[in-house]
């Protein structure tokens, strides 16, 4: 358990009771849960120890986005570009499980190398904010090696502030963030019906 004292400082970054370290990240962590409109509880008690407890909404189910009522995909070829590698890998789950396949890649870069060596992917997913080379930069690149598929972009609230800068020729959707996996799935099927 903690005292007093310590549970005051608990949420301070980088606070740490040890010699060394960094903190344990519960900056991070209740600000991940307030991102979803939930909260998180603590009790400790020195000698009795500690629990938190996270409470998140559930979120009533919205009609029509329900996963048995979104259509699979029939093995496109869907480029995902996303700089976190957690993000990637839930993502790159989350879309092969609906009948599509996938082709990662961790920045603009490297999106560029795989179209380069595998060819024009049916659908680019990529997150809107990226460091090594911009969402905007990427598209542009898309643009002159011919994609001419859908561009679905991952975009937070400063969607506006990209949007203007975005090629005007490419065939863009947006999906906020965090990702909603029956937004995401929904728009992939609407744009791979539409070809």
């Amino acid at each position: 358990g903690m005292s007093e004292d310590v549970r005051k400082r608990l949420f301070t970054p980088f606070f740490t009771t040890k010699e060394k370290g960094t903190g344990l990240g519960l900056m991070s962590c209740r600000r991940i849960i307030a991102n979803h409109q939930g909260v998180m509880r603590l009790a400790s008690e020195p000698g009795q120890g500690t629990t938190f407890s996270i409470y998140l909404p559930l979120p009533e189910a919205i009609s029509g986005s329900v996963h048995g009522e979104i259509a699979d995909g029939h093995g496109e070829r869907v480029l995902v570009v996303i700089e976190r590698e957690s993000k990637m890998i839930l993502l790159r789950d989350i879309i092969e499980t609906h009948g599509y396949v996938v082709s990662p890649a961790e920045n603009g870069t490297v999106a560029v190398q795989s179209i380069e060596a595998e060819g024009l992917p049916d659908v680019v997913v990529m997150d809107a904010q990226m460091n090594l080379m911009t969402g905007v930069r990427t598209a542009s690149k898309l643009l002159e090696l011919n994609f001419q598929g859908p561009l679905i972009l991952i975009a937070g609230k400063n969607r506006q502030a990209i949007e203007h800068d975005l090629p005007p020729q490419l065939n863009i959707r947006f999906v906020d963030k965090p990702v909603d996996p029956d937004q995401l799935l929904a728009v992939l099927a609407e744009e791979t019906r539409r070809e």
